[in-house]
């Protein structure tokens, strides 16, 4: 069923509404050779922020969301971290997120996300700290300053 034509001013007959727009599938893109853009980085073009980048580690204790600071080493590509004495996950916690980023202003935005699991790792005694590793199941980078277009689809 179509609407009604409109007589607008000046004589044109126009419909008030025009059909759904055509949905253009990736595959379509691809075929149309349509690029997009990414912010994505290797870890190792990231790595500096592991010295001096805010980092934070969350996950939920008892339902409620938990956010810690702390501290990230990569060592022999094992992410481990360290929290205040008392504020690690505990042994029921079965997922972690840990985030590492600097910059203030839009183009000066980079990060590293971790998701993964905790496991019990060892660290300085004398230091106040508990230590733990996130053994990784899914890590992202991002540097905004580094947006550029690509023909690769995420």
């Amino acid at each position: 069923m179509t609407a009604p034509a409109i007589r607008r001013k000046g004589g044109s007959d126009e419909r008030p509404w025009s059909p759904a727009p055509k949905v253009v599938t990736l595959n379509a893109k691809r075929e149309a050779n349509l690029t997009g853009t990414t912010n994505r980085i290797p870890l190792e073009e990231a790595a500096d922020l592991f010295g001096s980048g805010r980092a934070c580690i969350s996950f939920v204790v008892g339902g409620q969301p938990r956010v810690e600071p702390a501290q990230v080493c990569y060592v022999d590509s094992r992410f481990v971290v360290a929290v205040a004495a008392g504020a690690q996950p505990g042994p029921n916690v079965t997922e972690v997120s840990l985030v590492i980023d600097e910059g203030t202003l839009f183009f000066d935005l980079r990060a590293i996300s971790v998701r993964g699991t905790p496991s019990s790792a060892p660290g300085p005694a004398d230091s106040g700290l508990a230590w733990f590793e996130v053994v990784p199941t899914k890590v992202t980078c991002w540097d905004y300053g580094r947006l550029r277009v690509t023909d690769e689809h995420r």
